[in-house]
């Protein structure tokens, strides 16, 4: 491939509705020649943003839901309504999906694209929570991201590259595996 001669970098929060709603935009643009998309997660509902999944929030994010997915033909499906939107105790957290994703730009960047849509999938069409680390752990594993979400399980290591040559494939499903060589690590300092 040539050096891209446009990069188009696309901010966008994990959780936002509409940011799934340009998921076919970024394919196509990925898709031309001598553009780069470079993603750039902002966390804008994690933190300080974060926010119990309340009734009163719910049935304001399925409202919106349903004018994107009229506006765009992105699927939110009534198990995304009952199981996230629904949730008793549930969060509207997108640290968790932020941080997965910055593991997948360190560990394979040109996988980022593919995490980012995978994990909207996860939570819009098959109503999984991606606030849950174990979820998004799942997911990414689903999709040969081992090292990504050894990454995401222990965020204090240095970087879970030196760990990619432990790495064995773990007997599926994948729920949370750690490469032996990252088990021990600690902090130092």
């Amino acid at each position: 491939m040539t050096t891209p001669s446009i990069t188009v970098t696309y901010l966008f929060d994990p959780l936002c509705g509409w940011c799934y709603a340009a998921a076919p935009a970024l394919n196509y643009l990925q898709g031309v020649e001598g553009i780069e998309v470079a993603l750039a997660p902002t966390g804008l509902f994690a933190g300080a943003g974060a926010r119990p999944m309340d009734a009163q929030f719910a049935a304001y994010a399925w409202a919106n839901d349903q004018r994107i997915q009229q506006l765009t033909g992105q699927p939110f499906t009534q198990v995304y309504r009952d199981h996230i939107l629904g949730a008793a105790n549930g969060r509207f957290d997108s640290g968790p999906a932020t941080l997965a994703l910055t593991a997948v730009s360190q560990t394979a960047p040109e996988r980022e694209l593919d995490a980012l849509h995978a994990l909207q999938h996860a939570r819009y069409v098959e109503g999984r929570d991606n606030a849950d680390p174990a979820v998004i752990a799942d997911v990414l594993c689903s999709l040969g991201l081992q090292a990504a979400a050894a990454v995401l399980q222990n965020p204090m290591m240095p970087c879970a590259r030196p760990c990619w040559s432990a790495w064995r494939p773990p007997a599926p499903p994948c729920s949370c595996w750690v490469p032996k060589a990252c088990r021990n690590w600690r902090l130092r300092g």
